[in-house]
Parts: C-alpha cells; structure tokens; sequence
C-alpha cells in the first residue's frame, strides 16, 4: 500500500534574523495563517507499507520575506526546509501502534539586505536522528484518526539540535476508495 498526502503546513517563525554579522532590527515573528509575510509553503509525505513495515518520506519547504521600515529598500528573507527518512514497525500484529525510527534533516537561510549595507546570507543545516511512536485508529468506514509524536536531536553531535519534539494529530474522512481528507 502506498499514499501519498500533499498537503499545507501552518508555519511559523520567531526570532531575529541575522546574516553574516548584518542583522534586523525588526522581530520577524512570520505566521502562515497572516499571510502577510509567506511567500510560499508545500509539503508531501508518502508512505509505503508492506505487512509490519513501512518507510515513510515528508519533506516541507516554506519562505518567508518582510521589508522593513527603518532604510527603503531593505528587506529580510527566510526559508527553509525539513525532510523526514522515517522507518516503521507495527508493535505486534493487530495493534495499531507504530515504533518509529529515522532522520530528519532541516536547512534554513536568511539573506537580510539593509540599505546602503550589501545583501549578507546565512546557511545553516543539521542531521537528527528521531524515534517515535504512531497510534492510528479507525471509528468506521468513514472517520480515522491518527497520533503521532517523535523526538530527536539529542545533542549527539556539535551539528545536531540538543532536542527536538513533533506532535501531530491527523484526522480522515474517507471520500471513496482512493481518497481520504486529512486534517489536523
């Protein structure tokens, strides 16, 4: 069995932007659901099952961008992207919980171009191992849900994050045979 799940991932950033010592004076607190700053969000997931075991890949992309005030012309840009090589392997057979085991590989950049100061950009990217757990649970024939949570990082090397947490929960509706809206 195999699914595919193209879908939008509300995303959001905090902080203040920086690019190779040149810097915003602005708080680039970027939120999908304002619109005012995405300039563009996709992801994918696909999963491909066979008996106890699956593999599943997702991969998000998101850029953000925001002119600021304090010089014309200036302008902070971030992007990023996350992509998740992930194995599975249902707990016993008949139960719906999955132990999840994988990577999850993150790259962002930041370009910020301060008027009169040249464009400086910034590159950063790290490798996470995670594990995690799966519960998928199906009320009919129609309606399902399914939790899922993972951690990752743990400080296991200078180029991975000290800890990292995923929780999502999906729920479906079963359109037809082939087709299932997901949300969550």
């Amino acid at each position: 069995v195999v699914e595919i799940t193209p879908y939008l991932w509300a995303a959001g950033l905090d902080g203040n932007t920086a690019a190779d010592g040149t810097g915003s004076e602005i708080d680039t607190d970027y939120k999908f659901f304002s619109l005012d700053n995405l300039d563009f969000a996709l992801g994918t997931a696909v999963e491909a099952r066979k008996g106890r075991w699956a593999m599943l890949g997702d991969a998000m992309y998101v850029e953000f961008s925001d002119a600021f005030e304090r010089s014309p012309g200036s302008e902070v840009e971030v992007s990023g992207g996350v992509f998740d090589a992930v194995g599975s392997m249902t707990a016993s057979n008949g139960r719906p919980l999955d132990l999840l085991f994988g990577v999850r590989y993150v790259a962002l950049k930041a370009t910020v171009d301060v008027a009169p100061i040249p464009r400086a950009t910034a590159r950063e990217s790290w490798l996470d191992p995670i594990v995690g757990i799966r519960y998928a649970h199906a009320f009919n024939e129609r309606w399902s849900v399914a939790l899922r949570g993972d951690s990752g990082g743990f400080s296991i090397s200078s180029r991975s994050s000290e800890l990292t947490t995923n929780v999502s929960a999906m729920f479906g509706w079963r359109i037809g045979d082939k087709l299932t809206l997901r949300g969550g």
